[in-house]
This record gives C-alpha cells, sequence and structure tokens, in this order.
C-alpha cells in the first residue's frame, strides 16, 4: 500500500493517519504517524497542480452546490473541530478543508464567478452571493427539513 492508498483513505474514508499507522504496523511495516504524515503532505504537493486546475473548473461553473461539513481534528491533548467544504458542479466536486466555518472561505474561492449557487440557509454566503450578485438558489434538503 502506497502514498495514494493512505491518501485515500483519510480523504475518502476519514480514517485518522494514527488508525493508518496502526494498520500499518499490524501487517508488519512500523511507521510513525509523523512519516504518515509527511508521505500525506509530500502527495497533497505533488497534486497541487491538478488541485489549482480543478478549482478554475469549479469556479467557471454556471450553476454550483456549496456546502460545509463539521469535521474533528484530532491532534495531541484533544479533538479539535474544523470544517470539509463541498464545492461541486454536474460533474466535478472539490473538497476544502478549514479550520473554521467563516464565510470567507467561499468568497475567496468563489469570488466573481458562478451565476448560480445552490446553498442552504447558512449566513456565511450572504456576502459571497450580495457581491456576486448571482442568484442564490434554495437547497431543497433543507426546505423539505424545515416543514
Amino acid at each position: 500500500m502506497g502514498r495514494a492508498h493512505m491518501m485515500s483513505a483519510r480523504v475518502f474514508d476519514a480514517i485518522p493517519l494514527s488508525r493508518l499507522a496502526d494498520r500499518f504496523s499490524r501487517m508488519g511495516f512500523p511507521l510513525r504517524r509523523s512519516t504518515i504524515t509527511d508521505l500525506f503532505h509530500r502527495g497533497s504537493e505533488e497534486l497541487r497542480g491538478l488541485y489549482e486546475a480543478l478549482k478554475e473548473r469549479i469556479k467557471s461553473s454556471p450553476l454550483l452546490h456549496a456546502d460545509e461539513t463539521p469535521q474533528p481534528i484530532f491532534s495531541e491533548g484533544g479533538c479539535k473541530r474544523g470544517f470539509m467544504w463541498t464545492f461541486a458542479n454536474q460533474k466535478l466536486a472539490l473538497f476544502l478543508f478549514s479550520q473554521g466555518r467563516s464565510g470567507d472561505v467561499p468568497k475567496e474561492l468563489l469570488e466573481g464567478t458562478s451565476e448560480h449557487l445552490v446553498v442552504d440557509g447558512y449566513a456565511g454566503y450572504n456576502a459571497l452571493i450580495e457581491e456576486m450578485l448571482s442568484l442564490r438558489v434554495g437547497c431543497l434538503a433543507h426546505l423539505r427539513r424545515s416543514r
């Protein structure tokens, strides 16, 4: 199992790097968590060009969906709360991690881009929508739950 496996296990399966280190140890490959972290970050840097191209494709979409989901951050001394932001069109999805839920995250990524933005009622999107002069398209899942 290589770097691609570690990265996909962490990102897609939400497996903490410490748990991945434990798995490798049980298979006879003792790896320190710091080594796995270094490999993860190195892989991220190698994929940066692809990620930047994906951001440009997402930004140019005329219809875009956005949402943020709480994501625990395991660290020494406890667990903190971060957010995984998702920006998607009909074919592509971009994931962006942030330690906060500030409206600056979608504003920084999407400023001056999409014509229609499908989001829930979270106020963090308000400034972005006002400045973009785009149309906020209501999220049907949240509408259903509010009944």
